[in-house]
């Protein structure tokens, strides 16, 4: 999913980065809110019972409904420049520093 949105808008390939949501909420209380409500428990949904009962059917492709919304949100000035929250990159550089730190100290023999 995040690996189309980047490449629709022509970004660079996510790195992903997975850091414990309380964890998360801990460091970035007013930011990392609705990570914390959203990733706590099991996120994935099923619409099967929308195909057999409703009879929904998909008539255009994730690609294409990810081309639409970036157009629009592009049109409407709806995206945010990334540069404008240095805090992120610094959890984000922190938890990769913590980590690497972790496995060497973890892997000493």
């Amino acid at each position: 999913m995040w690996r189309t949105i980047a490449r629709v808008m022509d970004a660079p390939e996510p790195d992903f980065v997975y850091i414990p949501s309380l964890l998360l909420a801990k460091l970035a209380p007013v930011e990392a809110e609705w990570c914390r409500e959203n990733f706590m428990h099991n996120n994935i949904f099923d619409n099967s019972k929308a195909k057999s009962d409703l009879g929904f059917k998909y008539t255009i492709t994730y690609e294409e409904g990810v081309r639409k919304c970036i157009t629009y949100l592009q049109q409407h000035n709806m995206i945010e420049n990334c540069e404008n929250y240095p805090f992120y990159d610094r959890i984000v550089r922190e938890w990769h520093d913590l980590e690497t730190e972790l496995i060497d100290h973890i892997t000493e023999k």
